[in-house]
């Protein structure tokens, strides 16, 4: 659990987070800038402080998850909204992705898609971004995966 890592280590993943935004995402809103410093390090502060999930860490990827039962795929809203404030339940059969950094390329494809398809109790995928709540099954994921034929694209496709 990311809670369970000392201030010190939470501190050097969000640090390697702005490495990995800095290099491949300068215009991302979670790259600190001049502009957004104020509302980035009102984020990470936040991340640091109450992020209750877990972390996955591969060559140039950091994910923030956290997996949850879905109970009622058809009020994504409500189902956001209670397993982003819900503790992690590692049983669970949806992945929620609290925040991804990552450079996606050959180097990482194949880690980050063990990551998102290999867990079999897993049949959802969430995410939100800018507002948007993203709920889509691991099969239709693994569908258009199929369809692009390309992991650095799909992958991408999910860094919502």
């Amino acid at each position: 659990m990311f809670q369970d890592l000392t201030i010190e280590d939470r501190i050097d993943l969000c640090n390697r987070c702005q490495n990995i935004l800095g290099q491949s995402f300068p215009n991302s809103e979670y790259t600190l800038t001049k502009e957004n410093l104020d509302k980035g390090i009102e984020f990470y502060k936040n991340l640091i402080d109450s992020f209750n999930g877990e972390v996955f860490r591969c060559e140039e990827g950091i994910i923030f998850f956290k997996k949850n039962m879905l109970e009622n795929p058809r009020n994504k809203q409500a189902e956001f909204l209670r397993i982003v404030k819900g503790p992690h339940f590692p049983k669970g059969n949806c992945l929620f992705i609290h925040f991804m950094a990552a450079h996606i390329g050959p180097h990482n494809a194949k880690e980050l898609e063990s990551f998102f398809f290999d867990d079999q109790r897993v049949e959802y995928i969430m995410a939100a971004r800018r507002g948007a709540i993203f709920l889509e099954t691991k099969e239709t994921l693994r569908a258009r995966a199929q369809r692009i034929q390309n992991s650095e694209k799909f992958i991408s496709s999910l860094a919502l």
